[in-house]
């Protein structure tokens, strides 16, 4: 049997990838986000060529948000330095990542891109999808960069294969991390309306520059409608910060929804876009208001989150939450050492391994996964062993070393919560001058921006 090549190979449903993508990749990925939420998934055409466009922030863990929130099979592109070993360009084949060489890179980059070129052609032609992030490369701050034209060269060279028959489309891809290079932090994609190209290439078959500039805009616009977008250099993490810190008061303010995933995009983006505006005096003031909370916030070791939700009385009573907590140790503990060994290999060799930073949450996130599946698969052989002649308690400890680490995440967090709310009843009740002092600050640098 004559083995399968490359492009039969992207252009085949594969079931091992399948597999591997649903019972392995998605579930450890939905559990590296504490809160993962997928918006706009109906904007995705069920059938027929498209391109899923994303802004590109967090390296392979972009793919993997467009990989692991849509049920279509997607090809991707990545800068081709990633693909020099051997061993590792074979993993990133079978995963469907092809390389896409830059002028950096050196050599006629034409030359050296066509076969990938004619592959995603060929993956488009047959109907399929195409993942892209057309910012060339992955940024640091939350901007949305200027479009590179390789996207669109491809959307239209596709078209031209299919002429009228059939439309190739590009879904703008909002990816919004709470915190990108951090495990266990809130995540929102956002899937925009499709863009369909035929009209474009109708407009112009020769595909003159100002077809490709028109399409760039109108994407740019797209995807300004799905991401954050902090256009100040200087005064980046003062936004950054205000953004994370007073979201939820200006949904207030608005009598929005704060659990609707619109309103909470509109809210950042109109509340970024507004400190945007401030003039040079009236933002500085607003950053030196914002430090001197965020000082005294610290100092007290009081959490923003806590004090924007300003509660007269726990939720529980602190007293249960410390019950339940107690009851359920042996069950937390165990779960936490079971993932030590993945968790704190994942974490040294993150930031041993990596230099550029934008990829440790990737390594992270991959070491995890390896090292979390290797010692399950080593104690559910021991399980297996203990428990042979007993089936039920067999199921039961399987079921409790594959669901450890969601366990673990839950005891963890819900023991942070605790100590959340009894420092903040500490404070209100045992240092109340210095209590209503930081509250004071806290509305002095909300001031600042609802007025």
């Amino acid at each position: 049997m004559a083995k399968k090549t490359l492009r039969e190979k992207l252009i085949k449903h594969s079931k091992a990838y399948q597999a591997l993508r649903f019972f392995v990749i998605s579930p450890y990925h939905k559990f590296y986000y504490k809160k993962l939420q997928i918006i706009g998934r109906e904007n995705i055409p069920s059938q027929g060529p498209v391109i899923f466009v994303a802004n590109h922030q967090n390296a392979l863990m972009d793919a993997l948000a467009i990989l692991c929130t849509q049920e279509r099979q997607a090809v991707f592109v990545a800068r081709a330095d990633i693909f020099k070993n051997p061993k590792i360009a074979k993993i990133l084949h079978f995963i469907r990542i092809l390389p896409i060489f830059r002028k950096r890179d050196g050599g006629n980059t034409v030359e050296l891109n066509q076969e990938t070129f004619d592959l995603v052609n060929d993956v488009l032609c047959h109907g399929l999808t195409l993942g892209m992030m057309p910012e060339g490369s992955h940024g640091d701050y939350r901007r949305l960069r200027p479009m590179q034209k390789g996207v669109f060269r491809i959307a239209l060279h596709a078209q031209e294969h299919l002429g009228e028959k059939e439309s190739v489309r590009i879904v703008p891809v909002g990816l919004n991390y709470e915190k990108k290079n951090a495990a266990r932090k809130g995540f929102r994609v956002y899937f925009g309306e499709a863009i369909d190209i035929l009209p474009y290439y109708l407009k112009d078959k020769t595909c003159q520059p100002q077809l490709i500039a028109e399409m760039q805009d109108d994407l740019y616009k797209a995807l300004r409608q799905v991401v954050i977008h902090i256009n100040s250099e200087a005064h980046y993490q003062t936004i950054d910060t205000a953004s994370a810190y007073f979201t939820k008061d200006v949904i207030q303010k608005q009598q929005w929804s704060p659990k609707d995933c619109y309103d909470l995009l509109d809210a950042e983006q109109w509340l970024t876009e507004h400190l945007d505006a401030f003039d040079e005096n009236k933002i500085q003031a607003f950053e030196n208001a914002l430090n001197e909370y965020e000082n005294a916030r610290k100092t007290a070791d009081i959490s923003n989150k806590i004090l924007s939700e300003n509660p007269e009385s726990p939720a529980k009573p602190l007293y249960l939450r410390a019950l339940l907590l107690l009851i359920t140790l042996p069950v937390g503990l165990l779960s936490m050492l079971i993932n030590l060994f993945p968790r704190n290999i994942a974490e040294k060799m993150a930031q041993k391994l990596i230099k550029d930073k934008q990829f440790e949450s990737s390594v992270r996130f991959a070491i995890f996964m390896i090292a979390s599946i290797i010692v399950n698969l080593l104690l559910s052989l021991i399980c297996i062993v203990i428990f042979r002649s007993n089936f039920q308690w067999m199921l039961y400890s399987l079921a409790f070393i594959w669901f450890s680490k969601n366990i673990a995440a839950c005891y963890y967090e819900e023991y942070q919560t605790l100590l959340d709310y009894k420092r903040y009843f500490d404070l209100k009740t045992k240092q109340p001058t210095v209590f209503n002092k930081i509250k004071e600050l806290r509305n002095k640098a909300l001031a600042f921006i609802l007025q």
